[in-house]
């Protein structure tokens, strides 16, 4: 494998400041952003800034330089030129507004099943979290394997349906 330096150190300031496009590379492996080595390539400053808009975000939320390789080998459309971190912060207030965990304990829970970060709240977490209190699931804060993959199960929920005169 060799040795690898990620680029997640570098801040929006320094890109904008210091950096050339020349300097800045992604190790790849059919497209996805990954923390192997292998043939460097250039990309555009724009996916640039947006990937480290992305890692700012994220380390604003308690992520640190060490969960990037397994949060783009799992979900690596976050390091994608279509990924909004608009589209994420949502899960962030629900998971410390309504679980209610700390930065730590929804790090750990997102470390655990990234995918989450990728559910509806209004459709998908919280009837979940409702249905798993409801049944006397308590502690779902808890950073575990369990209480990940149980928050991010979709349970049934009633639809509106109208019904006929």
């Amino acid at each position: 494998m060799g040795d690898c330096q990620t680029l997640y150190s570098l801040s929006l300031s320094e890109l904008s400041n210091n950096i050339s496009i020349q300097d800045i590379s992604v190790h790849t492996n059919k497209g996805l952003i990954q923390a192997r080595c292998g043939t460097p390539i250039s990309v555009g400053l724009n996916l640039c800034v947006h990937i480290l808009a992305t890692v700012d975000f994220l380390q604003s939320n308690g992520f640190s330089d060490a969960d990037f390789p397994r949060l783009a080998f799992l979900c690596p459309q976050i390091f994608s030129s279509t990924f909004e971190t608009t589209d994420i912060a949502p899960i962030f207030d629900f998971l410390a507004l309504e679980l209610p965990a700390s930065v730590q304990q929804s790090r750990g829970l997102i470390l655990r099943c990234p995918k989450i970060l990728f559910s509806d709240v209004e459709f998908w977490l919280r009837p979940t979290l409702r249905f798993l209190r409801q049944v006397g699931i308590q502690d779902l804060s808890h950073p575990s394997n369990l209480n990940a993959h149980l928050l991010n199960t979709r349970v049934p929920v009633p639809s509106l349906g109208f019904q006929k005169a």
